[in-house]
C-alpha cells in the first residue's frame, strides 16, 4: 500500500516537472531574446509569428518584399497556431488537476499526457510547414545563414 502511494506520488511529481520545464525554459529564452527567433514564434500583441524582424533585416539582409511575404505567411498561420495553443492549455490544466487529486488516476493521467503529446506534435508540424514555406523566400545565402544560426542555437 505504501509502495503504491509512493509510486503515484513519484509519477505525479515527474509529470508536473515535465509540464513545467518547457514553459519555464521557453519563457526564459523569450526574455533573454536568444537566437534567430529572438522573441520566439509568437509574440503577444504583435503581428509576427516567425522570427525577429531586426534579425531578418540586419543579419539575413531580407528585402522589404521578402519581409512582406513573410508577414503574409505569418498571417495565414497565426490563427492556426493560436488554435493549437488554445486546445493545449485546457488539457494541461486538466492534467494538473488530475495530478493534484487525492488519489491520482494513472490511466486518466496517461490519457491526458497522450492528448497533450498529440497536440504538441501537430503544433510542431504546423510550425515546420510555416518555417519551410518562409525559407522558400530566402536566397541560397540567406538560407545558409539561417541554418548556421540554428546550429549555433542548438549547441
Amino acid at each position: 500500500m505504501v509502495k503504491m502511494k509512493s509510486n503515484k506520488l513519484l509519477t505525479a511529481m515527474i509529470a508536473i516537472f515535465i509540464l513545467s520545464v518547457p514553459v519555464t525554459y521557453s519563457h526564459a529564452q523569450m526574455r533573454r531574446g536568444e537566437g534567430m527567433m529572438r522573441g520566439r514564434m509568437m509574440e503577444r500583441g504583435n503581428e509576427r509569428c516567425f522570427g525577429d524582424r531586426k534579425f531578418m533585416r540586419n543579419i539575413l539582409k531580407l528585402s522589404d518584399d521578402q519581409l512582406d511575404q513573410i508577414g503574409k505567411i505569418n498571417e495565414r498561420y497565426r490563427d492556426i497556431l493560436v488554435d493549437f495553443r488554445n486546445r493545449l492549455q485546457p488539457k494541461k490544466l486538466e492534467l494538473r488537476e488530475a495530478l493534484m487529486a487525492q488519489n491520482p488516476d494513472l490511466d486518466r493521467i496517461r490519457s491526458y499526457l497522450k492528448d497533450i503529446s498529440e497536440i504538441e506534435v501537430e503544433l510542431r508540424i504546423v510550425k515546420i510547414k510555416q518555417s519551410l514555406e518562409i525559407e522558400k523566400i530566402f536566397t541560397p545565402d540567406q538560407r545558409e545563414l539561417m541554418r548556421k544560426e540554428r546550429r549555433m542555437n542548438r549547441d
